[in-house]
């Protein structure tokens, strides 16, 4: 059985995040979707990140109504910043045995994996599946050549997926939010309301509310 992991940090979800999991899941024969928030990503200051219990909260809510889908708490629980290989590790051995990760990465990314904590040693836990990304053609994967061995760079070649651009972005739903414009269609319903509820996004003067509570 393969198993998809979609890392980010989802702030906050959108329909572009579900798209690329549905047509990857159907692409590869996945059997679920793993979404992995971030809790504190290492290339991103603290303060340019919502709260983790808020992203969390809304991937949740995004995905309550498709049974394809989860959410993994990996990266919450761990204290410090959010490394990858870390998650990848705990992952891969949560799973029973036979079964493969599948971690699915834009090829907007795959520049920037040199610089990742140990990204060398992914192959021993998960399939590295590259997705084209507007403006960053599935060209780049012949430099992944620089990081893994051949039989490794070759299999990427292969899984790589092209599917039609999703012109979203958590950039500009932010932005949208800060003018006090719409993102209905943006952003599942239950997400857009807790957007609303919690005052996320909205200029200094208006301070997010607290996460809610765990339970």
């Amino acid at each position: 059985m393969r198993v998809g992991v979609l890392g980010g940090t989802f702030d906050p979800i959108h329909y572009g995040h579900l798209i690329i999991a549905q047509e990857a899941l159907e692409a590869l024969d996945l059997a679920t979707v793993i979404f992995v928030p971030s809790a504190q990503p290492p290339h991103k200051p603290a303060y340019e990140v919502t709260a983790g219990e808020h992203r969390y909260r809304m991937v949740e809510l995004a995905l309550a109504e498709d049974q394809r889908f989860s959410i993994s708490d990996t990266e919450q629980r761990r204290v410090g910043r959010s490394y990858t290989i870390d998650t990848l590790r705990e992952m891969s051995r949560s799973l029973p045995s036979g079964d493969e990760l599948c971690f699915l990465v834009g090829s907007d990314t795959v520049p920037e994996l040199s610089t990742w904590k140990d990204v060398r040693h992914f192959p021993e836990f998960c399939r590295l599946i590259v997705i084209a990304r507007p403006g960053y053609p599935l060209d780049v994967v012949s430099t992944l050549g620089a990081l893994f061995p051949d039989q490794v760079v070759e299999q990427v070649h292969r899984d790589a997926l092209v599917i039609d651009p999703i012109g979203i972005s958590a950039t500009a739903i932010r932005g949208k939010v800060a003018q006090g414009r719409s993102i209905s269609y943006l952003v599942p319903e239950p997400v857009r309301l807790y957007i609303k509820e919690h005052k996320l996004y909205r200029c200094e003067a208006e301070p997010a509310s607290s996460p809610p509570s765990a339970t």
